[in-house]
């Protein structure tokens, strides 16, 4: 019986000290073992402190498991990083990992059954909600789904829109995706803000993107951490005093839509042309009142508590030059 392969793709970059941690939560899960294959495969990103040696110890003594790819080349990012993983590495089932958290036993056989449920002729990726964690990796309580609308919508594209919800800590994509994926060129990479962002979008629109609202990973926050978790709503005033910040925010996330949208304009699946068809006519729009004309009746859409404050932000403040739109 060929057991299907599972993927575990990591970046890591001077994280000795909580690498070990990350990498023993992978290696105890619990999953049918006589289904699937799990391998782990490692990209370290020019580390300066013991990360190397702790990927040599884990490659040592769990030979037919875990593999370090692209040794000793320069650091390039973590975005690049991870999409160079995904060029490199073979595999049905592909999983993000951060090298700082903590899987719970259950995450991978939670996955692989929402995996179980769609074709793989179609792009599927499935996210979960997560523990948020302190320093040492223990739960606080909070899950990542407080004060936001993750797992609140079943169609989730316009959400991806409004907020970035998929961690790539929680997240898992298909063969077909990674093949999808694989097509884009890394100057296109360089205008994404990170690969875990872009990928929930392209499957979003192209395929099927499934939430399990439970936490399955412990998200450690601690000082060296790029990207933590934030519970405070953020209100009209911060906005307000903060709007060149809102306005670059807001203007990535289009972006990420509209190359995503374009890329595969003849993958996007029925129900999302139109909001793709929206979003690439106002990115090319130079027209004010062409632009808010298009933008009104999903003003709700780019943002739930301050629609029409959006949608003047998006009208006068946000612009897109020639070079930014261009997939060719």
């Amino acid at each position: 019986m060929n057991r299907s392969k599972v993927s575990v793709v990591m970046s890591t970059y001077n994280g000795d000290r909580y690498l070990e941690n990350q990498l023993d939560s992978i290696l105890n899960q619990k999953f049918d073992n006589q289904k699937f294959d799990l391998k782990i495969y490692i990209r370290d990103d020019g580390s300066k402190d013991n990360t190397q040696d702790i990927i040599d110890k884990y490659v040592n003594n769990y030979p037919d498991i875990v593999n370090q790819v692209d040794k000793n080349n320069p650091n390039i990012g973590v975005k690049q990083s991870f999409f160079k993983l995904l060029k490199l590495v073979d595999g049905d089932y592909y999983f993000f990992s951060d090298q700082d958290d903590i899987w719970l036993p259950n995450k991978l056989d939670k996955f692989l059954e929402v995996f179980s449920l769609h074709e793989n002729n179609i792009p599927v990726g499935v996210y979960s909600d997560l523990w948020v964690a302190d320093a040492n990796g223990v739960s606080i309580g909070k899950r990542m789904k407080e004060n936001t609308s993750i797992g609140q919508d079943k169609d989730v594209l316009p959400n991806l829109l409004n907020r970035y919800l998929v961690t790539g800590a929680s997240f898992a994509i298909n063969k077909k995706t990674v093949e999808y994926v694989n097509e884009v060129n890394e100057e296109i990479f360089d205008r994404v803000n990170m690969h875990d962002s872009f990928i929930g979008l392209l499957v979003a629109m192209t395929g099927s993107l499934e939430f399990i609202d439970e936490p399955l990973v412990n998200y450690r926050q601690h000082g060296n951490n790029v990207v933590g978790a934030h519970f405070k709503p953020i209100s009209i005033v911060y906005k307000l005093l903060h709007l060149n910040k809102m306005r670059t925010s807001k203007k990535q996330q289009i972006l990420n839509f509209y190359l995503a949208g374009t890329l595969f304009k003849n993958n996007v699946t029925d129900k999302n042309k139109k909001l793709v068809m929206i979003i690439d006519k106002y990115v090319n729009s130079k027209n004010y009142i062409t632009k808010m004309k298009v933008l009104l009746p999903i003003r709700k859409v780019l943002s739930r508590n301050n629609p029409n404050l959006s949608l003047l932000n998006c009208t006068f403040l946000i612009k897109f030059s020639k070079e930014e739109l261009k997939v060719n």
